[in-house]
Formats: structure tokens, C-alpha cells, sequence
């Protein structure tokens, strides 16, 4: 199976956090979403990471939607799925506030949605759950990837929101082999698997 990615999607990272720590093996197919480049734009019409083609030519995206096919049984929990949820909302905030930022005309006024998605993430952040740096559950490990994701695109939010005892958890939960195996700079080299990560 192939897995269309980014270096930088905190999507992807999911998925490949999932298929590295379950050892399903995926090839790794490096594009850039921003530039709509056309093996992305061949593999699915959205343009968007990730994206995995199964060995029967299936496509499936959405990064909830991939995981729940490499381990269905994270939806039969009730709170794993809860953790996952607030997990990916986490992010998709972060990467709305980020993503209209980058794309931000220089003059005029600043687009709504980038208020919105900050004041959404700093009305959550106090309320998240305490991270548990080293812990094996998977809700824990998928809100560490989340917050890692808003430290990376939005430090003054995660200084100013995110408590004191899950920043110090965050900077333990970095230092994990899944999270340095699947950390940009490791992925500029362009493994060609998740087994080779």
C-alpha cells in the first residue's frame, strides 16, 4: 500500500505514527500538498495528505477515516475514539489559524477564520487532558501528536494556553522513537517505507 504524505502534515503523522507502532509496512510517497502537484492530484482529485492507495487500487482519505482501516479496533473504544476526535479538532483548528495565516493577503484585513480558530484553541487548550508522556494508550498518544502539531505552527498559543505540567509532558512526549522517527527532519531524507523510517 502507498501512503501520500507531507513532512509537515500532523495528518499524516498520525497515520504513520499508527502503521509504525502496529509495524504495517506503507511505502511513503513525499508530495506537497500546497502546490497541488500532480501525482498527488493523480492519486485523488482533493489534493490532500494523507491519502493511501491499498494494493487494490482503493483510495482512502482522511486520516480517521485511514486509521480506522489499519486498526479498526480503535473505534470499537469508545474513549480511544473520544481521545482521537478531540485529537484531530485539536489539530484541524491549528491547521485552519495556520494555513489562512500563510495564505493571508499582505494588505487588508485579517480573515475570520483565523481568529476564530485561535480563540477556539485557546478557549480548549487549558481544558485538555493531561498528557501522559510515555504512556502506551493510544488517546494519550494521539492528543501528545496534536499538541506537538500546535507548539510547531502556533508557540504563543501553546505558551499561553496549554497548562505548564502538558508543555513538560509535550518536550517528554517529543523524545519518543515514534515521535523522532516521524519528525520533519527525519522525513527530508524520504524513507521509502514506514519500516525504513
Amino acid at each position: 500500500m502507498k501512503l501520500f504524505i507531507s513532512p509537515t502534515s500532523p495528518f499524516a503523522r498520525l497515520v504513520m505514527v499508527v502503521a509504525y507502532r502496529k509495524h504495517i509496512d506503507l511505502s511513503l510517497v513525499f508530495v506537497n500538498p500546497w502546490e497541488n502537484s500532480a501525482e498527488l492530484a493523480t492519486a485523488t482529485p482533493f489534493s490532500q495528505v494523507p491519502a493511501l492507495l491499498t494494493d487494490d487500487d482503493v483510495l482512502i482519505t482522511e486520516s480517521s477515516v485511514i486509521i480506522g482501516f489499519l486498526a479498526p479496533e480503535f473505534f470499537a473504544d469508545s474513549r480511544t475514539t473520544s481521545q482521537l476526535s478531540y485529537s484531530i479538532s485539536l489539530i484541524s483548528q491549528a491547521v485552519r489559524a495556520f494555513a489562512t495565516q500563510r495564505f493571508q493577503p499582505d494588505s487588508g484585513e485579517p480573515h475570520p477564520f483565523i481568529e476564530r480558530s485561535e480563540s477556539i484553541l485557546s478557549a480548549m487548550l487549558p481544558k485538555a487532558p493531561t498528557l501522559e508522556p510515555l504512556s502506551k494508550d493510544w488517546g494519550q498518544i494521539f492528543l501528545g501528536i496534536a499538541l506537538t502539531y500546535v507548539q510547531l505552527r502556533l508557540p504563543e498559543i501553546f505558551q499561553t494556553a496549554v497548562s505548564i505540567v502538558n508543555q513538560d509532558a509535550v518536550a517528554k512526549f517529543a523524545q519518543r522513537d515514534f515521535m523522532q522517527k516521524t519528525h520533519m527532519s527525519n522525513l527530508e531524507n524520504h524513507p521509502a517505507s514506514i519500516l525504513a523510517l
